[in-house]
């Protein structure tokens, strides 16, 4: 089931009752949902076919192709794998930087504690 969740927004579709056994709104995820998705979600498949999708452009650019340029720079910023990737990124730099303050926090402590 999960490999078929397709993601839009409420008014993306004009007729979203003869997609409605075929799509699940993004709106109407329960939190239980979205964390089973991104839990099994294959990073791994996404970022291989996400470099494919760059070489394929690479290959148009070098050809002067522009039709194909403009085809392949849609396809990515429009694919599911790319947004995943992106979020995935963002949550790793948060994380990191959180990280980083706390830590920052816990010497700032120490140092502080030693000094008195």
């Amino acid at each position: 089931m999960l490999d078929n969740v397709m993601y839009i927004e409420k008014g993306y579709i004009n007729n979203v009752k003869e997609m409605e056994e075929k799509v699940l709104i993004r709106d109407d995820f329960k939190d239980e949902l979205l964390s089973r998705i991104w839990q099994n979600y294959d990073f791994a498949r996404a970022e291989e076919k996400l470099f494919k999708l760059q070489c394929k452009l690479t290959q148009a650019t070098f050809a002067k192709n522009e039709e194909n340029m403009l085809h392949y720079q849609n396809k990515i910023v429009h694919s599911t794998e790319a947004r995943m990737l992106a979020v995935r990124k963002v949550a790793e730099i948060s994380k990191a930087k959180a990280r980083s303050r706390r830590c920052n926090l816990e010497k700032k402590c120490r140092q502080n504690e030693s000094c008195n």
